[in-house]
């Protein structure tokens, strides 16, 4: 997206400051909105988290996600022309952004500092809860009336919060974390820290030991805006430790852990059997590898953004994911009527 077309969501979205209005900019009738902010639909599933704990999915019936979707646009423009210094996750890409945010540039941000602490925050998206949202509404920059707040509160929380599944949902959750990000800044400009929050993951780098009494400052920032740390993702790194923002190392330059490619070539080996099984058996498709195809996809194409796509490392997993994802030539799928039978 580019960035005049940034500033023209974000005018036309900031204009429209009645129900009517909202209604033609989200192409739905205003009653059919109004019925799907009073009686939301969603889907409730599960997903594994990687701790074996459960991870309960709120899933939009098709036309809320719909609306939930174009809302998404605008809202995304809304933030990025005032997103926090600190915020780097659930943004959208502006062509010749001159301060790309992503999660390589979130941890590029602590490079060359010899303390790190990471946090996390608990439940995050249902921890803003629709009178958060209201407000967000009511505020600066949108300064909706009750009525239009109550309207858009109502379209994007389900059970008096932000849902787990909505297309709103991480925008949301960034605006509500608006004031958060301020004041642990504040404190980072204190202590002479660097301070990043890429989603619920916050970390802090500094040239001298965080200390549990600044820990205690943190959290009690953190619980002021009604956020909660998650004790069990607590984590601080000395001079000695290798380091990691988000998952990636972070040493001379950011990189993958050691051990994430190999892994990824075991779970490309175990795709290609995966893939040959499916035709063995007629071709047959199955929403659950087609599942694991897009998840096995997405590793890959998150390892060569890391690495680098022109690399000879990327180059050769696409090559090797290409080929797991092939038919396979040395058979075809079984027809039974052409067996003899003795």
């Amino acid at each position: 997206m580019s960035l005049r077309k940034t500033h023209q969501l974000r005018r036309h979205f900031l204009k429209a400051s009645t129900p009517n209005r909202m209604s033609v900019l989200l192409k739905t009738e205003l009653y059919r909105l109004q019925l799907m902010a009073e009686s939301p639909v969603y889907n409730l599933f599960s997903v594994p988290k990687r701790n074996g704990k459960l991870r309960w999915i709120e899933d939009p019936d098709k036309p809320l996600k719909t609306v939930q979707g174009i809302l998404n646009d605008y809202l995304q423009a809304v933030y990025f022309l005032g997103r926090t210094d600190a915020a780097f996750g659930f943004l959208i890409g502006v062509k010749k952004d001159k301060d790309p945010r992503n999660i390589i540039t979130n941890a590029e941000r602590h490079l060359g500092m010899p303390h790190l602490l990471n946090a996390d925050m608990k439940d995050f998206f249902h921890t803003v809860k629709a009178a958060a949202v209201f407000r967000i509404f009511t505020e600066s920059p949108f300064e909706f009336s009750t009525e239009l707040a109550e309207l858009l509160t109502g379209l994007t929380t389900h059970q008096g919060r932000l849902p787990m599944g909505a297309p709103t949902s991480p925008v949301l959750s960034n605006f509500a974390a608006i004031g958060l990000d301020n004041k642990l800044q504040q404190l980072a400009d204190w202590g002479s820290w660097r301070y990043t929050r890429f989603a619920d993951d916050m970390s802090f780098s500094s040239e001298t030991a965080i200390s549990v009494q600044d820990i205690h400052k943190i959290r009690d920032i953190v619980e002021s805006f009604d956020f909660m740390l998650n004790d069990e993702k607590l984590k601080s790194f000395g001079p000695d430790d290798e380091k990691t923002v988000t998952g990636l190392v972070v040493a001379d330059k950011v990189r993958l852990p050691t051990e994430y490619i190999p892994k990824l070539q075991r779970e490309i080996d175990k795709l290609n059997s995966v893939v040959d099984a499916q035709y063995q058996m007629g071709w047959k498709k199955s929403r659950w590898v087609e599942k694991y195809k897009q998840q096995v996809t997405g590793r890959v194409n998150f390892a060569t953004y890391v690495m680098g796509e022109d690399l000879p490392e990327s180059i050769h997993l696409y090559e090797k994911l290409d080929k797991a994802l092939e038919a396979p030539t040395d058979f075809m799928p079984v027809n039974w009527m052409e067996f003899d039978y003795w």
